[in-house]
Protein backbone atom coordinates (compact mmCIF):
# COMPACT_ATOMS: atom_id res chain seq x y z
CA UNK A 1 0.00 0.00 0.00
CA UNK A 2 2.83 2.42 0.82
CA UNK A 3 4.66 1.64 -2.60
CA UNK A 4 1.24 2.97 -4.41
CA UNK A 5 0.83 6.00 -2.18
CA UNK A 6 4.68 6.78 -3.25
CA UNK A 7 3.51 6.19 -6.90
CA UNK A 8 0.84 8.38 -6.91
CA UNK A 9 2.70 11.08 -5.39
CA UNK A 10 5.38 10.72 -8.19
CA UNK A 11 2.90 10.22 -10.52
CA UNK A 12 0.77 13.51 -9.45
CA UNK A 13 3.91 15.80 -9.68
CA UNK A 14 4.86 14.69 -12.63
CA UNK A 15 1.44 15.82 -14.07
CA UNK A 16 1.88 19.32 -12.20
CA UNK A 17 5.16 19.57 -14.02
CA UNK A 18 3.58 18.66 -17.10
CA UNK A 19 0.47 20.89 -16.84
CA UNK A 20 3.18 23.73 -15.50
CA UNK A 21 4.97 23.08 -19.09
CA UNK A 22 2.16 23.10 -21.12
CA UNK A 23 0.91 26.70 -19.25
CA UNK A 24 4.64 28.10 -20.06
CA UNK A 25 4.81 26.81 -23.55
CA UNK A 26 1.70 28.27 -24.15
CA UNK A 27 2.68 31.72 -23.23
CA UNK A 28 5.54 31.47 -25.54
CA UNK A 29 3.42 30.77 -27.88
CA UNK A 30 1.46 34.10 -27.67
CA UNK A 31 4.70 35.94 -27.34
CA UNK A 32 5.65 34.24 -30.47
CA UNK A 33 2.43 35.67 -31.77
CA UNK A 34 3.17 39.15 -30.90
CA UNK A 35 5.97 38.90 -32.85
CA UNK A 36 4.87 37.94 -35.69
CA UNK A 37 2.03 39.95 -35.84
CA UNK A 38 4.32 43.02 -35.44
CA UNK A 39 6.76 41.73 -37.77
CA UNK A 40 4.76 41.80 -40.68
CA UNK A 41 5.51 39.20 -43.75
CA UNK A 42 8.87 39.22 -42.00
CA UNK A 43 7.08 37.64 -39.25
CA UNK A 44 6.58 33.90 -41.31
CA UNK A 45 9.10 32.18 -39.11
CA UNK A 46 7.38 33.69 -35.74
CA UNK A 47 3.96 32.48 -36.91
CA UNK A 48 5.15 29.21 -38.29
CA UNK A 49 7.06 28.53 -34.75
CA UNK A 50 4.12 30.26 -32.80
CA UNK A 51 1.58 27.66 -34.18
CA UNK A 52 3.98 24.58 -32.95
CA UNK A 53 4.53 25.79 -29.50
CA UNK A 54 0.82 26.33 -29.19
CA UNK A 55 0.12 22.60 -30.33
CA UNK A 56 2.99 21.46 -27.99
CA UNK A 57 1.29 22.97 -25.46
CA UNK A 58 -1.94 22.17 -26.13
CA UNK A 59 -0.75 18.42 -26.26
CA UNK A 60 0.81 18.63 -22.53
CA UNK A 61 -2.10 20.26 -21.22
CA UNK A 62 -4.07 17.40 -21.93
CA UNK A 63 -1.24 14.59 -21.32
CA UNK A 64 -1.13 15.77 -18.04
CA UNK A 65 -4.87 15.55 -17.57
CA UNK A 66 -5.07 11.76 -18.90
CA UNK A 67 -2.08 10.17 -17.86
CA UNK A 68 -0.96 7.34 -20.53
CA UNK A 69 -0.12 4.85 -17.60
CA UNK A 70 -2.39 3.64 -15.07
CA UNK A 71 -1.14 3.37 -11.60
CA UNK A 72 0.43 -0.16 -10.61
CA UNK A 73 -2.16 -2.34 -8.56
CA UNK A 74 -5.03 0.39 -9.37
CA UNK A 75 -7.95 -1.58 -9.52
CA UNK A 76 -9.67 1.25 -11.71
CA UNK A 77 -7.07 0.63 -14.18
CA UNK A 78 -7.58 -3.57 -14.61
CA UNK A 79 -9.44 -4.28 -17.47
CA UNK A 80 -11.12 -7.57 -18.06
CA UNK A 81 -9.97 -9.80 -20.04
CA UNK A 82 -12.02 -12.85 -22.52
CA UNK A 83 -11.72 -16.04 -20.72
CA UNK A 84 -13.85 -18.65 -22.05
CA UNK A 85 -17.71 -17.84 -23.88
CA UNK A 86 -19.56 -15.70 -21.55
CA UNK A 87 -16.51 -15.89 -18.88
CA UNK A 88 -14.52 -13.09 -17.87
CA UNK A 89 -11.56 -12.43 -15.23
CA UNK A 90 -11.19 -9.30 -13.46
Amino acid sequence: MREENDTSRKLLKLMEVVDEVAFQASILALQASVAAAGAGENGLGFARTADEVRDLARRGAQAAKEPAVPLPHSTSSRKPFPVGEGERIF
